[in-house]
C-alpha cells in the first residue's frame, strides 16, 4: 500500500438512472442510487453468509452533496484504473437525498471530455442503465436472524455513500456479480456476495475518527461490562468466559445462551434433590429478557425476534403475568384477570416471594422500543457542535490556548518559550429532564399494546426533539458572551445585517470573507472555511435552487468551490426570521455535554398502589452552550 494511503471499510450497492430525466444543458441525469434492499454478503473469517441491511433513514448524504466522484466501475476498470481517468462526473450538490424508505435519489453532472464521451453517450441513450455506489459503514451492526433462510442479519444504524459508479454488473437481487473479475473471485455458489479489495486514498475526518472510535470503545467496554457481570451471577469464572471476551461478534444475548449451556453442563454433574434439577439465576436472567424481546416485537413488530423470543411473541399481558407466578409456584388456573395481575405485581410479596419478573418484564419492553427509536433519530446539529462527556453538574468553563497560535524562532542558544492554558469566561453546565409513564391495571387486562410500542417509539423522539429544541434555542438566541456582546455583533466580524439577502453565491462569498479574516486570541489569521449552510424553511427553496440548478457565468463554467464543500441544513426551528448562517466545522463555536455514563436516557419503574399498574419515568441530562464568537457567520436574510 502506497504511503498516506488508509485500508477503509467500504462496500457497494446497486442503483438505476432514469434516461429520461436527461438535461442537455447541465448534462445531468437523475440516478436511483438505493433501493434500501438487503445484500447477501460473505464472512470469509468464519466461513460463513450473510445479510447486509441498510436502512435508508440511516444515510448520510454528505459526502455526495460535497460533489462526490461519478466513477466508471468504481474506479476498478482495468483500462481506467484508479486514476483520474476513471472519473466522469460528478453529484451535483445538494441533490443526493432520501426520497422514501425504498427510494434515494441524486442528480450527478458528466464529463465532456473527449475520452469518455462514449460511455457518457451510452449512459444519455440509456444503453448504461445499471449503476453502484460505494459506501462505508459506521459504527457497530445490530444483530439478528432471517426467519426465511436462517441466516444472520447485520444492520447498520448509519452508512455513508462517497461515489456513485457506472458499471456492468451491479450487486443486486436476483443479478449477476458486478465483473467478470469480481465473479471469479468469489465463491460460484454466492453470486450476490461483493467484496472491496481496494486501497483507497482518504483525507480522513478526524472528529468523526475520534467519535466512532470513542463509540466502538464504549460499546464493547459496555459489552464486555455485561458479559462478566452475567458470568458473575451464575458463578463462572474467567477462564469459561475468556473466548467470549475476545470475540467482539459475540453478542450478549449469544453469551447469554453460551452460559445457560456451561451452566447447564455444571449443573447436571452435580447432585439434585428429589429428581428435579435445581432452577439457575442464569435461566431466570435468560427467559425474562426472552419474554421481554417477545413483548417488544409483538407490541412495535420491528427487526426480527432471536431464537429464544420467539416462543413468547404470541404471550398476551395475561400470559406473561400467569407465566411470572407459575415460575414462583403459584396456580393461576381458573384465576381472574383483575387478580392474576394484582397477584403478578402485588399479591406474592405477603408470601415472600419476588415480584420484580412481572415488573422487569414490562418495563424492559417499554425501554427496548424507547431506545430503539432513540437510536434512530438522528441529531442535524452534531456536526456543528463539540461534544463534551461532563462528570457532574458543576459550571463547566470552557478552556482558551494563549500565545501558542504560531511558532516562534529558535537561534542556537535561545530559551524556549511556552504557551499557556488559560481557564475561559464563558460557563455552562447540565441539566436534567424527565417525563413519566403510567402502566394502569385497565390497560394490562385490555392488553393495551400501545403502551409498549406506539408511546415508548414516540416517547424515544421526543428526547431527541427534547435536544433540538434546547440547541436550536440557543443557536437562535443569540446570547452575550463574557466580553458582553452577543455572539452575533459588529465587533466579532461574523455578522453583516445591514446588506442582508437570501443565500446565494455572492453573499456566501461574503460570509466566507468574514470567516477567512477572524483572528484568534493573539491576532493570528485562522483562515477558516465554512463548512455548513444552516437556514430555515423560509429559505429552502432559495437553498434547493443554489445547490441543485446553480449554473456559472458563461466564463468560468463551474461551480464554485464555496457552494460545493457546503452541507445545507434546513431547521424549521429557525423560522422565525430570514436569517442564514455560515459555520466552519475546524473550528467549532458551539458544545454539547451529556453525563457521563448517562449519554443515553436513564429508565426507571416502581409499582403503582394509586393506579395499581407500573409507573415508569425517562430522564436525561443534556447541555449546550457557545464557546466562542469565532467559525460562525450570520446573514440577516431577506427582509
Amino acid at each position: 500500500m502506497a504511503a498516506g494511503t488508509t485500508r477503509i471499510d467500504r462496500d457497494f450497492r446497486t442503483a438505476t438512472t432514469i434516461p429520461e430525466s436527461w438535461d442537455e444543458e447541465t448534462r445531468s441525469i437523475e440516478v436511483v442510487f438505493s433501493t434500501g434492499a438487503r445484500a447477501m454478503k460473505f464472512d470469509k473469517r468464519r466461513g460463513i453468509p450473510w445479510i447486509e441491511e441498510l436502512p435508508l433513514r440511516g444515510m448520510d448524504c454528505a459526502d455526495l452533496n460535497a460533489g462526490a466522484h461519478v466513477l466508471r466501475a468504481h474506479g476498478m476498470d482495468p483500462k481506467t484504473g484508479e486514476g483520474l481517468d476513471a472519473v466522469i462526473g460528478s453529484v451535483v450538490p445538494g441533490t443526493a437525498r432520501v426520497v422514501s424508505d425504498t427510494e434515494a435519489r441524486a442528480r450527478v453532472t458528466l464529463s465532456r471530455a473527449a475520452g469518455k464521451a462514449d460511455v457518457v453517450q451510452d449512459i444519455r441513450d440509456g444503453v448504461i442503465r445499471k449503476w453502484s455506489y460505494g459506501y462505508r459503514r459506521v459504527g457497530r451492526p445490530s444483530i439478528s436472524t432471517d426467519p426465511e433462510t436462517g441466516l444472520e442479519v447485520r444492520s447498520w444504524p448509519r452508512h455513508i455513500p462517497d461515489e456513485i459508479s457506472a458499471v456492468a454488473f451491479p450487486a443486486d437481487s436476483g443479478t449477476t456479480t458486478r465483473s467478470a473479475d469480481q465473479h471469479r473471485q468469489e465463491d460460484q455458489d454466492m453470486p450476490d456476495v461483493t467484496v472491496d479489495t481496494r486501497q483507497t486514498t482518504v483525507v480522513p475526518d478526524e472528529a468523526a475518527l475520534h467519535t466512532a472510535r470513542e463509540e466502538g470503545r464504549r460499546a464493547e467496554a459496555t459489552r464486555a461490562d455485561t458479559i462478566r457481570k452475567l458470568a458473575a451471577k451464575v458463578r463462572l469464572g474467567d477462564e469459561d468466559i475468556r473466548s467470549m471476551l475476545a470475540d467482539p461478534a459475540v453478542t450478549i444475548e449469544a453469551a447469554q445462551a453460551q452460559m445457560l449451556d456451561l451452566v447447564g453442563k455444571r449443573d447436571a454433574a452435580s447432585e439434585t434433590r428429589a429428581g428435579h434439577a435445581a432452577i439457575t439465576r442464569d435461566e431466570e436472567l435468560t427467559r425474562r429478557q426472552a419474554m421481554i424481546e417477545g413483548l417488544a416485537y409483538r407490541a412495535l413488530a420491528v427487526g426480527t425476534p432471536s431464537d429464544l423470543a420467539r416462543p413468547f411473541v404470541n404471550y398476551k399481558l395475561r400470559d406473561i403475568a400467569a407465566e411470572c407466578l407459575e415460575h414462583q409456584g403459584v396456580r393461576t388456573r381458573g384465576v381472574a384477570d383483575n387478580e392474576l395481575f394484582d397477584g403478578a405485581l402485588f399479591g406474592t410479596r405477603a408470601a415472600g416471594l419476588s415480584t420484580s419478573d412481572f415488573q422487569a418484564i414490562l418495563a424492559g419492553a417499554v425501554h427496548k422500543n424507547f431506545l430503539d427509536a432513540f437510536s434512530q433519530e438522528a441529531r442535524n446539529f452534531e456536526g456543528l457542535a463539540l461534544r463534551r462527556i461532563i462528570t457532574d453538574f458543576k459550571p463547566v468553563r470552557e478552556i482558551k490556548l494563549s500565545s501558542f497560535s504560531v511558532l516562534d524562532a529558535l537561534p542556537e542558544g535561545a530559551e524556549l518559550k511556552f504557551g499557556t492554558l488559560s481557564e475561559g469566561e464563558e460557563t455552562w453546565g447540565l441539566a436534567s429532564y424527565g417525563k413519566g409513564l403510567r402502566i394502569t391495571r385497565q390497560a394490562l387486562i385490555n392488553d393495551d399494546l400501545g403502551a409498549f410500542g406506539t408511546l415508548p417509539n414516540r416517547m424515544g423522539s421526543a428526547v431527541i426533539r427534547l435536544e433540538k429544541n434546547l440547541f436550536w434555542a440557543l443557536f437562535t438566541s443569540n446570547p452575550k458572551l463574557a466580553d458582553n456582546k452577543e455572539v452575533f455583533h459588529s465587533a466579532h466580524k461574523n455578522i453583516t445585517d445591514s446588506a442582508g439577502a437570501a443565500p446565494d453565491a455572492d453573499q456566501i462569498a461574503k460570509g466566507r470573507l468574514l470567516l477567512r479574516q477572524q483572528t484568534d486570541l493573539a491576532g493570528n489569521y485562522l483562515d477558516l472555511v465554512p463548512s455548513h449552510i444552516v437556514a430555515g424553511t423560509a429559505n429552502e427553496l432559495a437553498l434547493d435552487r443554489l445547490f441543485a440548478s446553480f449554473v456559472a457565468n458563461e466564463a468560468s463554467k463551474t461551480i464554485p468551490q464555496v457552494i460545493r464543500s457546503l452541507t445545507p441544513i434546513v431547521e424549521p426551528r429557525l423560522d422565525g426570521s430570514t436569517a442564514w448562517y455560515l459555520l466552519a466545522k475546524a473550528w467549532p463555536s458551539l458544545v454539547i455535554g451529556y453525563l457521563a455514563g448517562s449519554e443515553q436516557p436513564r429508565f426507571m419503574s416502581r409499582e403503582s398502589w394509586e393506579t395499581q399498574g407500573v409507573e415508569m419515568k425517562v430522564e436525561h441530562d443534556f447541555g449546550c452552550a457557545w464557546s466562542c464568537h469565532r467559525g460562525v457567520y450570520r446573514n440577516k436574510g431577506a427582509a
